[in-house]
C-alpha cells in the first residue's frame, strides 16, 4: 500500500484491523477496573436472588388465614414478629398470624403473599386485611434474574458502574481484563504555541496536543508521553525514537503531508517503522498515515484540527479499542434523513459534521454544519454525528436517508 495511491476509508479501516493486537490480559481489583474490558466470562455461583425475599415493606400473610377478606368482611391477623433485611433467622409463619417484615427480608415459611403495608389497617400488635392478595405478590422467587451457573456477562464487555456494580453484588473482587495500550502524543508545527501563550501575526496556539490528550482520558487513558516540537527532521526523529520505548501507539499530528517541512513519514521510517498506508480518499485527513513496528503503532494525522478530531474519532479510537479487548464493528451506523442538501466533488468520502435535530414534522433529522473547513475548529465542537457523504457522490438532496456515525467521545465501544 506504499506510495500515492489513496485508500478508500473501508480499507483504512480493515488494514487497522489487520494490524492491531489486542493487549495482554491483567487481572485488576474491582473497584480499579472502571472503563478496561473484561477478559473473562462471568457466571452466577448461586441462583439470583438466592433466597425468597419481600419487594416491598409490608406484611407476610398465608392465603388460607384470608380466604374469606373482603371490605365487608376484614379479617384480623396477629402480628408474630417483625423481619428486616439482613436478619438471617429462619421465621414459620403460623396460621392466622402475621410477620411485618421489610423490603429484601428473608420471607418466613408458609408465607403466600406480601401484602403492601398501605394496602392493611394496623392497629396495636395486629392488621386489618379486606382484600385476598394475588399468590406470590410482592415475593421475588429465587433465581428470578439469573438461575445458577448463567452467563451474565460475556467475554469483551465494557465494564461500566453498573457492570461494577453487578460484579460486586456477585461477590467478585478482582477481574481480569485486556489490559489499556500506552499513547504518546506528539504534535508538530513552527507556528505552534502553547495555548496560554500569547500568539504573534502569524503563530497560532496549538489545539491538536489538548484535543489529543483530553480525547484520551475521555476513554480512560492518560497518555504516557506528550511533547510539541518544530518541524525538524531529527528532533522528530528523536523523539519518535523517545515514545515507541514506552508506547503502544504513538499518535503525530502535522508533518505527514507533500510539504518541504512534512518530516514524520520518513523520520518514523528512520526508527524503524514500516508504512501500511499514507493517504485515504476522506475528507477531511486525505494526509493519514499509519505505519508498524513489530507490534507498536503509528498514526501520523494531518495538522488541521478537525481532521484532527474525525481521523482520530473514525481511526484511530478503532485501534484503542481493539488493542483494549472491545468488540470492534466500527462499520455500524446509524441512518437518518438531511435536513439540508448537500454537495461536493466525487472522489472522497466526507464526513459532515452534523447535529441530530427535531424538525416541525416531529421526524429526527441530521442538520448539517455548513462552515465544514478542515481549520474551523467550531463544526466538530457543536457536532453531535458526522454524516457519511459517499466517495462516489456529489449531491445529496434534502430528505436523504444518510448513514451517521454518534460522536461520543466518552463512549468505550460501537
Amino acid at each position: 500500500m506504499k506510495g500515492t495511491t489513496m485508500i478508500n476509508f473501508n480499507k483504512a479501516v480493515k488494514l487497522i484491523n489487520q494490524n492491531t493486537q489486542t493487549l495482554p490480559i491483567v487481572e485488576l481489583p474491582l473497584i480499579e477496573s472502571l472503563g478496561f474490558v473484561l477478559a473473562e466470562k462471568i457466571h452466577t455461583k448461586t441462583p439470583i436472588p438466592a433466597f425468597k425475599s419481600s419487594a416491598v415493606d409490608g406484611f407476610a400473610v398465608n392465603l388460607k388465614a384470608l380466604k374469606s377478606a373482603s371490605e365487608n368482611n376484614p379479617v384480623k391477623l396477629k402480628i408474630q414478629g417483625i423481619i428486616q433485611a439482613g436478619d438471617t433467622n429462619k421465621y414459620i409463619l403460623k396460621q392466622n398470624f402475621t410477620f411485618k417484615i421489610f423490603t429484601g427480608a428473608l420471607v418466613p415459611e408458609n408465607t403466600d403473599a406480601i401484602i403492601m403495608k398501605e394496602d392493611v389497617i394496623e392497629e396495636d400488635d395486629y392488621i386489618i386485611v379486606n382484600k385476598v392478595p394475588e399468590k406470590k405478590e410482592n415475593i421475588r422467587a429465587i433465581g428470578e434474574e439469573y438461575p445458577q451457573g448463567k452467563l451474565v456477562f460475556d467475554k469483551h464487555t465494557v465494564i461500566t458502574p453498573p457492570v461494577i456494580s453487578m460484579l460486586a453484588f456477585l461477590g467478585i473482587g478482582k477481574v481480569r481484563v485486556f489490559n489499556k495500550p500506552k499513547v504518546s502524543i506528539i504534535v508538530t508545527g513552527n507556528e505552534l504555541k502553547d495555548y496560554q501563550e500569547k500568539v504573534k501575526e502569524g503563530e497560532i496556539r496549538d489545539s491538536n496536543g489538548p484535543f489529543l490528550v483530553t480525547a484520551l482520558k475521555a476513554l480512560g487513558i492518560t497518555p504516557v508521553f506528550v511533547k510539541t516540537i518544530k518541524d525538524d527532521k531529527n528532533l522528530i526523529k528523536d523523539v519518535i525514537q523517545e515514545a515507541t520505548g514506552i508506547s503502544d501507539i504513538i499518535i503525530t499530528a502535522g508533518g505527514v503531508s507533500v510539504g518541504d517541512y512534512d518530516y514524520v513519514k520518513e523520520a518514523s521510517a528512520e526508527v524503524g517503522f514500516n508504512e501500511i498506508y499514507w493517504k485515504i480518499a476522506i475528507k477531511p485527513g486525505k494526509p493519514n498515515y499509519f505505519a508498524k513496528n513489530g507490534n507498536k503503532l503509528l498514526f501520523g494525522l494531518p495538522g488541521n484540527p478537525v481532521a484532527v478530531a474525525v481521523a482520530f474519532y473514525m481511526l484511530v479510537r478503532f485501534a484503542i479499542f481493539k488493542m483494549m479487548g472491545v468488540k470492534c464493528v466500527p462499520t455500524k451506523y446509524d441512518s437518518a434523513p438531511l435536513l439540508f442538501a448537500l454537495s461536493k466533488k466525487v472522489g472522497r468520502m466526507e464526513f459532515v459534521r452534523g447535529r441530530y435535530i427535531n424538525y416541525s414534522d416531529k421526524n429526527v433529522y441530521v442538520e448539517p454544519i455548513m462552515k465544514r473547513e478542515s481549520h474551523m475548529i467550531g463544526s466538530i465542537a457543536l457536532a453531535n454525528c458526522l454524516i457519511h457523504f459517499p466517495q462516489n457522490k456529489s449531491f445529496l438532496p434534502r430528505g436523504s436517508i444518510v448513514d451517521v456515525t454518534n460522536v461520543d467521545w466518552f463512549k468505550i465501544g460501537y
